[in-house]
């Protein structure tokens, strides 16, 4: 109902996973900016008109906004907040290659039309493994936009988190296999994210 209100056209993806969704919707687009935003994210007023300033540079392919936290009533949310969870300050710190959370990014439509659409095959890391072909096959770069913000809640509990950190996992396992040939120290990457996991593991505990 608040779709047809807003005037927004709703396009239902034939194939599960978040990777089919955003190609059906990219598909259906007209203009030369796709732009990506979480279904439970709000955006700051001036998102739009930031994104879009981020492109100024032609050789920018993509630009990654920031995820700031919706809240922090719990202590949980707040010990997430403080380890940057979603950030994407982290994103595009990444040891490999920058990516963009499509939580809040933008990408050109040559981009895809270069590259291909987002990997099906992948139900999670689609993002981070888009952002990778696009730096691996073109000259494009990725531009962070910190100014560019969309608000998203973080999980209220260990169960909704354990989940969340199980599909992440997943998806980098899926990634390592994708991308192991460009990552000859992989092994000690994955003992970092290993103790990483841990570390939010047992912090967390303490606020339960």
């Amino acid at each position: 109902k608040i779709i047809t209100e807003k005037g927004v056209k709703l396009v239902l993806a034939k194939k599960r996973g978040p990777a089919a969704a955003k190609n059906e919707g990219i598909k259906k687009a007209l203009g030369n900016m796709i732009v990506f935003l979480d279904a439970d994210c709000i955006a700051h007023p001036d998102w739009v008109k930031n994104m879009i300033a981020s492109f100024k540079d032609k050789k920018i392919g993509c630009v990654a906004g920031e995820i700031v936290p919706y809240n922090q009533v719990t202590k949980l949310e707040q010990f997430l907040c403080a380890k940057k969870h979603l950030s994407q300050s982290v994103n595009v710190n990444h040891y490999f290659l920058p990516y963009a959370a499509t939580a809040n990014a933008a990408y050109r439509r040559e981009v895809f039309e270069r590259i291909g659409l987002f990997d099906e095959n992948l139900f999670t890391g689609e993002d981070a493994d888009m952002s990778w072909r696009m730096q691996l096959q073109t000259n494009y770069k990725l531009n962070y936009s910190p100014e560019t913000v969309v608000y998203h809640p973080h999980e209220t509990d260990l169960k909704a988190l354990f989940k969340q950190k199980q599909r992440h996992a997943y998806g980098a396992v899926a990634l390592y296999k994708k991308y192991r040939r460009f990552w000859p120290e992989q092994s000690s990457s994955l003992k970092k994210t290993y103790w990483e996991y841990r570390s939010i593991t047992m912090r967390a505990l303490l606020f339960v």
